[in-house]
């Protein structure tokens, strides 16, 4: 993980305000040469060491490494000043756009793509009053609170793993198990993976060392059977951003010491693809190399796109159940589904549906060339050792 000290300076998330309208109105080339232009008024104002970088979609991002929040916010105002007085003529009129920003500190062990969520969830607020303004988010770490519970969760053993079977389609055999993360309070409440996923991360060592004793328990009955399966495990984009400088690399000691990496399936959560990192797609590289697989969760929601195979370059392809839904719209969602069939086939990956929960929806996808499943009517969630009897 990219560690982010306690005094570590702020990051600064940049949008142009209303791009999508004036694409419309004018061309995706009057879009193109405004952020042209912007970029090079940003690139040409960024204050000597402040780390800059362009994002897809008209968003810049900018790491200030010191400095006070006043001098900061001074800054980035001064810089979005700057990108609004860009502009571009286009049939002799001359065209630029407002930019909102939002400016958030930095927090100890806290990865990048975490703080660069954080930055998206102070933008949606700056864009919600109207844009065209820098918001400041809070100074007090809104995720501390959480995280210490974690950890005393973790050593209380209320967090486990339970596992979901996954089956070929056309044979009926189970080809591998998706372990999912589950943390049951003392009164019985459950706490959605949702809520404390992002968490995993920014944990010490040694409780991290507990999700990797648990990690090996769910998976060993799997991995090392005579016919053993795939295990896949869920991951967050800063799992993938640590590297071998770092204390801990979890991923590396799990694939290399614990078990064994040709039978386990990684799956990118959404969050590992709203930035391209080097070191992300590197780290990927190194795994793959070890015949780990990299899967794409919830495929066609969200942030999802066709982007992500392209960057990532899966190996599976997770359809979220919204492709299977019935009612309103089918045709259009079976023209969708048949387009990934063939896609997956052109491209080399393996397609999974989630979500299949009767035995027409199972026969259905068959017939289209889906070729595995998961859901509560191939088989619900439950503990390793009841799906280890079951399948092994």
């Amino acid at each position: 993980m990219t560690a982010i000290g306690a005094e570590a300076g702020f990051l600064a998330l940049l949008d142009v305000d209303g791009l999508r309208r004036l694409n419309e109105r004018y061309g995706l080339d009057a879009g193109d040469r405004l952020l042209d232009s912007i970029e090079s008024s940003i690139t040409g104002a960024v204050p000597d060491g402040v780390v800059h970088e362009s994002l897809p979609g008209g968003r810049y991002l900018l790491r200030f490494e010191r400095g006070t929040l006043d001098a900061v916010l001074d800054q980035v105002e001064g810089l979005r000043i700057a990108a609004i007085r860009s502009n571009v003529e286009i049939d002799g009129e001359r065209l630029g756009r407002p930019l909102s920003a939002a400016l958030i500190p930095l927090h100890r062990h806290e990865s990048r793509s975490r703080a660069i969520l954080r930055a998206e969830e102070a933008l949606r607020r700056c864009k919600a009053m109207g844009g065209d303004r820098v918001v400041v988010a809070d100074l007090q770490d809104p995720d501390a609170m959480g995280i210490d519970a974690l950890q005393t969760a973790t050593r209380a053993g209320e967090l486990g793993y339970h596992v979901q079977p996954v089956f070929d389609l056309r044979t009926g055999d189970a080809v591998g198990v998706e372990a999912l993360l589950r943390w049951q309070m003392p009164d019985g409440t459950q706490v959605r993976p949702g809520q404390f996923m992002h968490w995993l991360d920014r944990l010490p060592d040694d409780v991290t060392e507990l999700f990797l004793d648990l990690a090996v328990e769910a998976a060993g009955p799997f991995v090392h059977a005579s016919r053993p399966l795939h295990v896949a495990f869920n991951i967050t984009a800063s799992a993938l951003e640590r590297t071998e400088s770092q204390a801990y690399a979890w991923l590396n000691v799990l694939l290399h010491d614990r078990l064994p990496p040709d039978r386990i399936t990684l799956e990118l959560l959404e969050s590992a693809v709203l930035v391209e990192s080097d070191v992300r797609i590197g780290q990927l590289d190194r795994l793959r190399a070890l015949g780990t697989w990299v899967a794409l969760d919830d495929f066609g929601t969200g942030l999802s796109n066709l982007d992500r195979i392209l960057t990532f370059a899966p190996d599976l392809v997770k359809l979220d159940r919204a492709f299977l839904a019935r009612g309103d719209r089918v045709t259009v969602r079976d023209a969708m589904l048949r387009a990934m069939v063939d896609l997956s086939r052109d491209a080399g990956f393996v397609l999974v549906a989630e979500g299949v929960e009767d035995a027409a929806t199972r026969d259905r996808i068959a017939a289209m060339g889906v070729a595995r499943g998961q859901g509560y009517f191939l088989g619900r969630p439950g503990p390793a050792a009841y799906w280890a009897g079951r399948l092994l």
